[in-house]
């Protein structure tokens, strides 16, 4: 696993407080050859356990942290902003994408706005 994918699963799991493990991974990128993962694969995986762990989670008296600053939301709906930062809590999968979006842009200093979900990791985007 290359540096950019670490930090992009580092920085989902931080935003969207889930775990993804190396499984996860090979089970996206060993679909095509040269393996790679497009974008919208990525997205579906995290917002299929973001919203698992929201359906189990949304409750404002379980402590979470803000992703951006490490303000503890105790108290706060999910898909709140942050009272300290004002970083919102992706809540829709449209809101989760452009996150994912951001992480991926953060990470490898693309444009979010050229990514799609056809767009390959490695391909298209210059993740290694």
């Amino acid at each position: 696993m290359g540096l950019d994918i670490f930090e992009i699963v580092m920085r989902c799991e931080r935003e969207f407080h889930i775990d993804i493990v190396q499984e996860d991974i090979n089970q996206l990128s060993l679909r095509r050859e040269p393996p790679d993962i497009a974008a919208g694969e990525w997205h579906d995986l995290i917002w299929k356990r973001y919203s698992d762990w929201i359906k189990h989670s949304n409750n404002p008296e379980q402590e979470r942290l803000c992703a951006a600053c490490g303000y503890n939301l105790f108290g706060l709906w999910i898909g709140s902003r942050c009272p300290e930062c004002g970083h919102p809590e992706p809540a829709t999968a449209e809101a989760a994408w452009w996150a994912t979006c951001n992480i991926i842009s953060n990470t490898t200093g693309c444009n979010p706005n050229t990514i799609r979900r056809e767009s390959l990791f490695r391909r298209d985007l210059g993740v290694s």
